[in-house]
């Protein structure tokens, strides 16, 4: 039997835990960004080709070394890390690798940065940081993959598959229409200075996949979403 490369469900449930929408189905949007820096990543650092793409905040970055900031080799793709990650979109959010939403659906999702429309969940708030409509919740920062993402991977028959979940509370006062999603972690990105002091090493969120939902959901105030990808590897 053939296997999806990706898959992706979406459950909403309201605020006595019922289930009032599940959304699941094939991912075909591992994205262009992904993609070069895989091809990047089986380059050793002298010899890795300068190809440009984009993190979820729409800035370009190259891999190599000749055009900066750059990547050089990105190695590892799939950061799990809670504790090393930077800050994102600034220093009052902490971002981990995560399911991030979006209110609108993306014209191409293979060729978009992230989820299309407003940023409704991604991040931890952290000092007087606003919050996103959506908080993280359940969070373990003993969980496998660390703080608000978890991951367990399984074998089946036909081979190895790595679930990643986050759940997403709307603490807002509103309702919530969400669209598109996306499966985000992040790269080290160097901005050399002119000395080894002024040299700026960054964590660099980018989307690895970007789906639109079939049908938007709308996740009213104390509702619970839970958003959760998929990936098989065949044996």
């Amino acid at each position: 039997m053939t296997v999806p490369a990706a898959r992706y469900r979406v459950e909403v449930r309201d605020k006595e835990g019922k289930s009032v929408a599940v959304i699941e189905g094939d991912s075909r949007s591992f994205t262009q960004n992904f993609i070069k820096l895989l091809i990047a990543s089986h380059y050793t650092q002298n010899d890795a080709p300068t190809l440009s793409f984009y993190g979820v905040d729409d800035n370009i970055y190259f891999t190599g070394n000749i055009q900066n900031p750059h990547v050089v080799v990105p190695i590892p793709l799939f950061n799990m890390d809670y504790n090393y990650w930077g800050t994102f979109p600034n220093s009052n959010y902490q971002a981990v690798p995560a399911i991030w939403l979006g209110t609108s659906s993306c014209l191409v999702p293979a060729l978009s940065n992230g989820p299309c429309g407003d940023l409704v969940a991604c991040c931890v708030p952290t000092y007087n940081a606003t919050p996103y409509p959506f908080s993280p919740y359940n969070i373990d920062s003993s969980a496998p993959c660390y703080g608000i993402a978890s991951c367990s991977p399984s074998l089946t028959d036909e081979g190895w598959t790595l679930t990643i979940t986050n759940q997403w509370l709307n603490t807002s006062s509103s309702p919530v229409t969400v669209a598109s999603m996306a499966l985000v972690s992040a790269v080290v990105v160097v901005s050399p200075g002119t000395t080894w002091e002024t040299t700026k090493y960054t964590f660099v969120p980018y989307a690895i996949i970007v789906d639109n939902l079939p049908s938007p959901v709308t996740v009213w105030p104390g509702f619970l979403i839970t958003a959760s990808y998929t990936i098989y590897f065949p044996v």
